[in-house]
């Protein structure tokens, strides 16, 4: 009877079940595997800039100089100031004699407008005691046009100088405390006026070189990586061996429709005067990258 019981526990296999119970009681847990730390991708925000070389010039700084053009057409008969100079603020620059107001017309445009005041005065006093509305507003119509004339025929804040035997002289001055840059002046010469509507000349250029604006032409591609505040250093072909550090302080909203570049400007100190407007040159330009 107990051999046959054994015999059909052997055949269920609770001899190898004990075995192996009891093996896994004693046997240690396995470990667990070691944790692998997996770095994040990078991202485009903290992408590396990269650097764009591109043409550029340096020119004026806007702000601290001043161009001086003759608002009449006439002659050039005397100049009082010399590329180099000192000049303070309205301090005179040159004298051009001018035919574009004659004096005896304009004196008479005066005496018009005069006349025309004290009728109109004249008027208004006489309608105080009975009605003359309609004489009142024809003077003061005839006071009007005697005013458009007069303005026809003066250029506004200028200073003419009479007599003059063949029309008025005026004289060019300083609009600020600097530096003659730039003169081209000289007596005899026969110049144009802004007021004529012709292609004024230049006369002066005044004002400082102790900071410059540096113009970049950065291809309409690359416009949108360059940032404000973004790093530049300038390299002139003037001074190979030296570098000039600055920050684009202005990006062109709109490109060039014929060169297809966006204007970069930034600013650069020189104190020591080394660079001068219309030197050419490059820059290193800190972009974003271009995005994945």
């Amino acid at each position: 009877m107990v051999s046959t019981q054994r015999s059909w526990l052997g055949r269920l296999g609770v001899g190898s079940l004990f075995v192996a119970t009891g093996f896994a009681a004693v046997a240690p847990d396995p470990a667990p595997p070691a944790e692998v730390l997996v770095p994040d991708p990078p991202t485009f925000e903290d992408a590396v800039d990269e650097i764009l070389t591109v043409p550029g010039r340096i020119t004026f700084d806007d702000p601290l100089v001043a161009h001086v053009f003759s608002p009449l057409t006439g002659r050039v008969v005397m100049v009082r100031a010399w590329q180099g100079q000192r000049v303070a603020k309205g301090e005179p620059l040159a004298k051009i004699e001018s035919l574009d107001v004659d004096p005896p017309e304009l004196r008479k445009a005066q005496a018009d407008v005069i006349a025309a005041q004290h009728d109109w005065q004249r008027q208004k006093a006489l309608c105080a005691t009975h009605d003359c509305r309609t004489d009142l507003d024809a003077a003061a119509d005839r006071l009007r046009d005697a005013k458009a004339m007069l303005a026809a025929l003066q250029i506004p804040c200028i200073d003419l100088e009479w007599p003059c035997p063949s029309g008025a002289t005026y004289t060019t001055s300083s609009p600020l405390d600097g530096e003659v840059l730039y003169a081209d002046a000289a007596a005899g010469r026969f110049v144009e006026g802004t007021y004529s509507g012709a292609m004024a000349p230049e006369l002066f250029v005044i004002g400082t070189l102790d900071r410059v604006w540096v113009l970049l032409d950065v291809d309409e591609v690359y416009r949108e990586r360059v940032k404000l505040g973004a790093s530049v250093v300038v390299r002139t072909y003037a001074f190979p061996g030296e570098a000039f550090e600055g920050r684009v302080e202005w990006v062109s909203p709109q490109a060039d429709p014929l060169e297809r570049v966006a204007r970069v400007r930034c600013s650069l100190a020189n104190h020591d005067r080394a660079l001068r407007p219309g030197m050419l040159c490059t820059a290193e330009i800190a972009a974003r990258p271009s995005p994945p």
